[in-house]
C-alpha cells in the first residue's frame, strides 16, 4: 500500500521502479510470520531434523532458482524467490499436520477472516487516501488509518490473540 510513497522518501525517484519488488516481496513476507509459528511446532515437537533438512532443501530451491532465472531479470527473480516462499509455507504445513493432525482446511479457516479483514482495511485505506497528493502526508496517512481501522476491526471481531497482545501490553506497563 505504501511502497512507491516509501520509496520515493527513502531512496528517491531515481529508484521508483524497484516499488514493484517490495510490493512482491511484502506478499511474500506475508507468509513468513505464519511459517515461524509452522516450524516451531516441528521444534516443539523435537524434530529438528525435519526443520533442518526442510531449511537445507528450501536454500537449495532458492539458490537454484537464482541461477537459473538471473538471465532473466531481478523482477523474475523476485517473483521466483516470492513464489517458493509461499508454496515453502505449505511444506511447513504438511510436516505439522503430519505430526499434530492440524489440517489444510483448519489452517484456512483459522487464517482466512484475518487476511480478508487485512485485505478490506487496505482497500478501504487505499480509497480514502486517493485524493492525498503530498507524498509524506500518504505515507502517514495510509500508515496510520490502516492500524487503527485494522486494531477496530479485530477489537470488533473480539480476536482473542488482539485481547491477549492487549492484557500482555498493560501487565508489561504496570511491572516494577
Amino acid at each position: 500500500l505504501v511502497a512507491k510513497e516509501f520509496i520515493v522518501l527513502a531512496i528517491t525517484e531515481k529508484w521508483l521502479e524497484s516499488a514493484n519488488l517490495l510490493q512482491i516481496l511484502c506478499i511474500g513476507g506475508a507468509f513468513v510470520p505464519l511459517s515461524v509459528v509452522l516450524y516451531n511446532v516441528i521444534l516443539s515437537k523435537g524434530k529438528s531434523s525435519t526443520y533442518m533438512w526442510c531449511n537445507i532443501i528450501l536454500c537449495a530451491c532458492q539458490l537454484t532458482l537464482m541461477a537459473v532465472l538471473y538471465p532473466y531479470g531481478i523482477r523474475t527473480m523476485v517473483i521466483a524467490f516470492t513464489a517458493v516462499n509461499i508454496v515453502w509455507f505449505f511444506v511447513w504445513w504438511f510436516f505439522v499436520c503430519r505430526l499434530t493432525g492440524y489440517r489444510l482446511l483448519m489452517l484456512l479457516k483459522d487464517i482466512t477472516p484475518f487476511a480478508f479483514a487485512a485485505a478490506g482495511c487496505m482497500l478501504v485505506v487505499y480509497l480514502i487516501t486517493i485524493p492525498v497528493t503530498n507524498l509524506i502526508l500518504l505515507l502517514l496517512a495510509r500508515v496510520i488509518i490502516a492500524s487503527l481501522l485494522y486494531f477496530i476491526v479485530m477489537r470488533l471481531a473480539h480476536t482473542v490473540i488482539l485481547e491477549e497482545c492487549i492484557q500482555f501490553f498493560l501487565k508489561k506497563r504496570k511491572a516494577p
